[in-house]
C-alpha cells in the first residue's frame, strides 16, 4: 500500500472540513463594518423579494423572463400582483407552474430561486429583514 493515499486522503477531508466551516462561518461579521456583505445587507440592497407562482416563462440566449403571480412580498412588504423579472438563466430554469423566489437588487440584477432553493433563500431573508432596516443603503453600490 503506498503510504501516501492515506495521508492524502486525510488531507482532502480536513480542507473539506474547514471548507465546510468558513461556508458556515456567520456572513453578518462582515470585515469592513459596511453591513453591505452580510446577510441583513444583502436584503437591504434588494429593491423586490418576492415569491410567488411562475405564470409565464420566455427564454432569450443565457437570459430568462419570469411573470410571477406574487404570492407574498418580502420587500417592500405589498407590491403587484404580477411580477415580471430577467434574469441570467438559472440551472433547471422555472416552468410554468414552478414555485418562485425572486429578489431585485438596486443594480438591476435578478437572482430567481425554485424549487427546495426557495424556503431555504426565503427563510434567511426573512430573519435579516429586521436587521436589514438599521443598514445605510446608500452603499449599496448595485449591490
Amino acid at each position: 500500500m503506498r503510504w501516501w493515499l492515506p495521508v492524502g486522503a486525510a488531507g482532502l477531508i480536513g480542507v473539506a472540513l474547514a471548507g465546510g466551516c468558513a461556508w458556515s462561518a456567520d456572513p453578518a461579521d462582515s470585515s469592513d463594518g459596511s453591513g453591505s456583505r452580510s446577510l441583513p445587507g444583502v436584503v437591504a440592497c434588494a429593491e423586490t423579494i418576492a415569491v410567488g407562482d411562475v405564470t409565464a416563462v420566455s427564454e432569450q440566449g443565457d437570459r430568462v423572463t419570469v411573470t410571477l403571480g406574487a404570492v407574498r412580498y418580502l420587500k417592500p412588504e405589498t407590491g403587484a400582483a404580477t411580477l415580471t423579472a430577467t434574469a441570467a438563466r438559472p440551472p433547471g430554469a422555472p416552468v410554468k407552474g414552478d414555485r418562485a423566489l425572486v429578489v431585485v437588487h438596486d443594480a438591476g440584477d435578478v437572482d430567481l430561486f425554485t424549487g427546495a432553493d426557495v424556503d431555504a433563500e426565503w427563510a434567511w431573508m426573512e430573519r435579516a429583514l429586521p436587521d436589514s432596516r438599521g443598514i445605510d443603503t446608500g452603499g449599496c453600490g448595485g449591490e
